[in-house]
């Protein structure tokens, strides 16, 4: 239905047009219906704007110009004002309320491939920033750049001991490893750099999480004195003469964009990655108790008793948030399946348990991944770092059957998930 809307205000001589002109004009409108409304004063009188009396008619046409039906209001030139007003609020409202949903944090239970909104659209605008940057087409390579042959990514979880195997690789005297910079997300995207700016980048993000990651001595489990990042004497946030390997921590947002970006794009993705800055692009897969990761994230943002920091004494009763985690670790999951098989013997598993349980081995085995020495000594001073009692947070948060039964259906799909049960 097309609508029209026709004003007719004989004092403003806007316009004065008569009724019957209208229905001729109805007439040559192809269209099958017409709604016009006619807005006019008290013919050939003078009149104050402040007082008149409008009569506000709604006519509906059929086509032919034959009058249906019709209704009549009379209000004055203030209510009109006052109504176009609550009008314009309310589509300001409306407006805003919009631009709030799209600013929503991710992961809410109805999109199976929504990621996290707000972090993508701060790393698209510093995207554009970097896009429009002109950088030198022939510059050298920097002395302690010059060895980097590895470029080391992650994909996974949130809250599965990304960033204890980031810290300790980062302690290697030839490797830096960032936390968190999102280039993965960022090259996604379209962001340029050059070879030096790059790595500049991820030094300086080395260097500043050991303010507040890797410098860090904690509080451990109930069981444990003690826990923390830092290797003693080594060479975390530095590096000694040069370095072989660098990389980002950045795992959950990887695999959201595996998940939401076309197997194609990333594989083309990879290989310019690597023939752009000279390196082979590899990927670590930290795997630990789907259990153990859903109820982290859920004790870490509750506002119940027995959250973070707590005892756990009182075990967290949050159905919704503890759906919500899983809803999260679903997606990461499925994004983590796809890397998989799109990367091949580019990506290695690492058990987060073993990890724990026997830090030599599996740095022994992340070192072979990525092509680098690692001495005993080395080694060793990771072993040291490591709590040796792994965290369990499963029974801190209270778990429904169907919730269990939910969580079983969907990680018996994934080889490398499926092993995992609630008691193991």
């Amino acid at each position: 239905m097309t609508h029209a809307i026709v004003v007719d205000i004989k004092f403003h001589n806007i316009m004065n047009l008569e009724f019957e002109s209208w229905c001729k004009a109805i007439k040559s409108c192809q269209v099958k219906s017409c709604l016009i409304s006619f807005v006019f004063v008290n013919d050939g009188e003078e009149v104050d704007n402040s007082k008149t009396d409008v009569r506000y008619y709604n006519k509906a046409f059929d086509g032919t110009g034959n009058q249906s039906n019709m209704r009549a209001v009379i209000i004055t030139w203030r209510q009109l004002i006052f109504i176009a007003a609550i009008g314009g609020l309310v589509i300001i409202l409306i407006a805003f309320i919009k631009n709030i949903d799209r600013k929503a944090t991710v992961f809410s239970s109805s999109n199976k491939k929504e990621i996290a909104s707000t972090d993508l659209k701060n790393i698209r605008n510093l995207v554009e920033t970097e896009k429009k940057r002109d950088f030198p087409v022939t510059e050298k390579d920097k002395e302690e750049y010059r060895s980097v042959d590895t470029l080391l990514l992650f994909v996974g979880y949130s809250r599965s001991r990304h960033t204890l195997l980031a810290s300790l690789l980062d302690g290697h005297p030839h490797m830096v490893v960032a936390n968190e910079n999102n280039l993965f997300t960022r090259l996604t995207h379209g962001a340029e750099f050059n070879r030096n700016e790059m790595f500049d980048m991820l030094m300086k993000d080395s260097k500043s999480f050991l303010k507040g990651g890797k410098g860090m001595m904690m509080n451990g489990t109930l069981e444990t004195t003690h826990f923390g990042f830092w290797m003693e004497g080594y060479w975390q946030g530095a590096y000694d003469k040069y370095i072989k390997v660098i990389g980002d921590k950045t795992a959950w947002l990887t695999s959201a964009i595996f998940l939401n970006t076309p197997n194609d794009e990333i594989t083309r993705l990879v290989d310019n990655t690597e023939n752009k800055y000279r390196v082979k692009v590899k990927f670590i897969h930290i795997i630990r108790n789907p259990f153990d990761i859903v109820s982290t994230i859920t004790v870490r943002n509750t506002k119940q008793q027995g959250g973070r920091f707590k005892d756990h004494t009182d075990k967290v009763d949050d159905p919704e948030l503890l759906e919500n985690s899983m809803d999260r670790f679903f997606r990461w999951a499925e994004g983590s399946a796809i890397a998989r098989e799109i990367l091949g013997d580019k990506l290695l598993d690492v058990n987060g348990l073993e990890l724990v349980k026997n830090p030599v081995e599996s740095m022994s085995k992340v070192c072979q991944f990525i092509d680098i020495t690692c001495s005993d000594d080395f080694l060793q001073a990771c072993a040291k770092v490591v709590d040796p009692k792994p965290s369990i947070t499963r029974h801190y948060v209270v778990w429904t059957k169907d919730q269990m039964n939910r969580m079983y259906s969907v990680i018996e799909q994934y080889p490398f998930l499926s092993h995992y049960t609630f008691n193991n």
